[in-house]
């Protein structure tokens, strides 16, 4: 089984993918771990604005699909995966098409929570913060692409609530053909 997560700043995303790891075996690709490999090996900063400056920049370079297609090289189907950070709506599409067994959740979170669950490694002030989702929506289709999920879990609650809704996914995705490591 192949989970995509997707999701604004700080709405969760890392949470679900480390619990599905931790949990249930899954393996985790992070879409910015390959931005942070390909800065390196062009000199250039790591911190969130930059990494996302440089998809965009990846982008013009490669095409949308750029960052897809280093991820799906990355996976082993004999295994499960959760893979974080999708951004633009033909990486959905190019997993969609070179994946069995994929899906995209959207996790949600409202704009308080996401602002106060920030690191030290965000814009501390909310106009940046925020600044950052609603370039990658104007730059590169994540308003799209939250819309192409086909799950949504809800986090504005305590952990145990994120963790049950995401058991609850789990066990309607296991109701079908999926199965998953255990």
């Amino acid at each position: 089984m192949i989970i995509g997560l997707t999701g604004l700043a700080r709405s969760g995303k890392d949470t679900v993918a480390d619990y599905l790891v931790r949990k249930h075996g899954f393996k985790k690709i992070v879409f910015s771990d390959l931005l942070k490999e390909e800065a390196v090996k062009r000199g250039m900063p790591t911190d969130k604005m930059t990494l996302s400056y440089l998809g965009s920049l990846l982008r013009e370079e490669k095409g949308n699909a750029v960052l897809a297609k280093m991820v799906v090289s990355r996976i082993n189907p004999e295994e499960d995966y959760v893979i974080v950070g999708f951004r633009s709506p033909e990486e959905v599409d190019y997993v969609r098409n070179e994946v069995m067994d994929f899906v995209l959740v959207r996790v949600d979170a409202e704009n308080a929570l996401r602002f106060k669950r920030r690191s030290p490694a965000d814009p501390q002030e909310k106009e940046k913060f925020f600044s950052r989702d609603d370039y990658d929506m104007a730059t590169k289709g994540l308003a799209k692409v939250l819309d192409m999920a086909d799950y949504v879990i809800q986090n504005n609650g305590t952990l145990e609530e994120l963790y049950q809704n995401v058991e609850n996914l789990l066990e309607r995705l296991r109701g079908g053909s999926w199965t998953t490591s255990a």
